[in-house]
């Protein structure tokens, strides 16, 4: 007798039958740690069941056997690799047979995001920056070709049906579209076109422009019956924002082949997506902003109620500030250091204080989620926490004290969030191992031996990866994991060792007393080639008669209003002004209590 779809679930080459007990609990396990994180595509945990596709029910288990393996232990189940083949089988086999369905959809997304989170430690990212280690980066490139590939099936088969409006399926199919989108965004391949200007040289150039054509599927919306008058539409409103990642990436990968304008030229990337940031933020709600919901003030147990609203919101404020923190990490502008000025210290110094601004921040939401007990699962945290922690690392060698403190101690906060979260995803783990290496790289320098002669310089491919997981699926960046030797040399600073530029900041006047670019002093393992090269006469700026910065007060940082700022810092940018605290103006207000988004 066959038994009943309702209590055993057949997967196809397991050649054993699962009770629905156990897919009902892989189900519950990513509902409740995995859902909307960020992924959006079933409205609630009703929508699936033991009947379920198989293909969505094996990419869903192997999901939540890697997520949670103790919960699921005792089962006769199988690898999480073993499940994920499966679906993608499946998947094949109904590409083949024309049989594609939302349900396939739903399962090549899923399968998409576990190729790219599920990669094994052992052949991880940090693989790539082994000497002579000749093992392919994990499942990245599979995850890049899933990507590609769902978003050209949901573009040219049943996703393009049209239903009439309030239809379930309208909603259905927004859902799997916009969840498409952000994994592209994120983690897809870069789009590239050949060209032929030069005949003997053919080039690939990557697709920016984005020119409004055609409508595409509605934003999905929550359930009249789920709707809350908080944090309406918030996944929404995280979309918006996180589909400028793919723009920094972008970014980032032009800044690292020398092929972006100046960042303060007017048509710059640099100026280009700050603009864009800054009508999200003229759009944003004021309601969802952080200083009106106030989560650090909400109940524990109101903010687990409603988790699948608070998650999407706190990916707003970290993609937010992690967007200024890549925009203006030291490592995109060491690759102009010998072909333009960096117009004087005036960018230099601007772009040092919104990294410090934004950095902190990030370890303020982190602190805030820990306090709360509020558990985040979705691996865009610990890259987030990454890149903050590589400009925090930057800062521990600065001779302020007080600077120095807070950056060690931020540091710790996002090594923490990280170590957390790898016990749960193995990219996680990469990235923990890939920050943990560079760490040790630069406490491996004695900063006083011979550091003006030794010309130290971090590896493109493991600061690439810290600010771009999937930066492997760039055409050059294999170039960079490749061709290098080691993580660290002396001597020429050539494309694939970037020596990162001395953030050499004048004292200013007392009008700018209440900025802490002043406090920041050149750390001691950076080098100083950058200052050479801009020197007319090839010597290094400064010396034995340069006034050195006043570094009598760190007060900042920590305390409850500015003093001594008499005019706002004018170097910080137009969009700096959306503080929303009411009648405040920014050169009154504390940054640390409050924010622009």
């Amino acid at each position: 007798m066959i038994p009943s779809p309702t209590t055993t679930n057949t997967i196809p080459g397991s050649r054993m039958q699962l009770p629905s007990e156990i897919i009902k609990k892989a189900f519950d396990i990513y509902f409740e740690s995995i859902h909307r994180q960020p992924l959006w595509l079933f409205e609630s945990d009703s929508c699936l069941s033991p009947d379920t596709s198989e293909e969505l029910v094996c990419v869903i288990l192997a999901l939540a056997i890697t997520y949670s393996p103790v919960e699921l232990s005792g089962t006769d189940l199988q690898s999480p690799e073993f499940y994920s083949q499966t679906a993608r089988r499946l998947i094949m086999l109904k590409v083949a047979d024309d049989e594609m369905s939302l349900s396939t959809h739903q399962a090549l997304c899923l399968l998409a995001f576990f190729n790219l989170i599920c990669k094994s430690p052992d052949l991880g990212l940090c693989s790539c920056f082994m000497i002579d280690a000749d093992i392919p980066a994990g499942d990245l490139s599979q995850a890049g070709l899933n990507i590609a590939f769902v978003k050209n099936t949901a573009q040219y088969s049943g996703l393009k049906q049209e239903y009439p409006s309030g239809h379930p399926t309208t909603q259905e199919q927004s859902r799997i579209f916009w969840s498409i989108t952000l994994l592209d965004s994120f983690y897809g391949p870069p789009i590239l076109i050949p060209e032929l200007k030069d005949f003997h040289n053919p080039r690939f150039s990557t697709v920016q422009s984005r020119q409004i054509s055609m409508p595409c599927p509605p934003l999905p919306s929550e359930s009249q019956v789920r709707r809350r008058q908080t944090l309406p539409d918030i996944w929404s409103h995280m979309l918006r924002i996180c589909n400028l990642w793919g723009e920094v990436r972008l970014y980032v990968s032009r800044c690292i082949d020398g092929l972006t304008d100046a960042p303060w030229q007017p048509n710059s990337g640099y100026n280009t997506i700050c603009s864009r940031l800054l009508d999200l933020e003229v759009e944003y709600p004021s309601s969802l902003s952080y200083n009106n919901v106030k989560f650090q003030d909400s109940p524990i147990q109101e903010l687990h109620e409603d988790r699948l609203k608070w998650l999407p919101w706190l990916r707003v404020q970290m993609a937010y500030h992690a967007i200024h923190c890549v925009l203006n990490h030291p490592f995109l502008y060491s690759f102009k250091g010998t072909k333009q000025r960096m117009g004087n210290t005036t960018f230099w110094r601007a772009s040092c204080e919104k990294a410090l601004q934004h950095s902190t921040w990030i370890c303020r939401l982190i602190r805030e989620a820990s306090e709360k007990r509020f558990e985040l699962a979705d691996p865009f945290f610990a890259q987030v926490a990454a890149i903050a922690g590589t400009l925090h690392l930057y800062w521990t060698a600065t001779s302020n004290p007080g600077l120095q403190a807070s950056a060690e101690e931020n540091l710790r906060v996002c090594r923490n969030l990280i170590a957390v979260m790898a016990t749960r995803w193995p990219v996680c783990k990469s990235i923990e191992r890939d920050l943990n290496q560079l760490i040790s790289l630069v406490g491996a320098f004695d900063p006083k031996s011979e550091a003006e002669l030794i010309q130290r310089g971090v590896q493109t491919s493991l600061m690439w990866i810290l600010l771009d997981v999937a930066a492997p699926q760039f055409p050059t960046y294999a170039d960079d994991a490749m061709q290098n030797k080691g993580l660290w040399r002396t001597g020429n600073n050539s494309r694939e060792y970037t020596s990162l530029e001395s953030p050499d900041i004048y004292t200013h006047s007392t009008e700018m007393e209440g900025s802490t670019n002043q406090y920041i002093s050149p750390a001691d393992w950076v080098s100083s080639r950058f200052i050479e090269d801009l020197s007319p006469s090839g010597t290094q700026r400064g010396g034995p008669n340069m006034q050195q910065p006043d570094s009598s007060s760190f007060n900042f940082m920590t305390s409850a209003r500015q003093e001594g700022m008499n005019n706002p810092d004018l170097t910080w940018g137009p969009w700096q002004h959306m503080m929303r605290i009411g009648d405040n103006s920014i050169a009154g207000s504390d940054w640390w209590s409050s924010s622009n988004l």
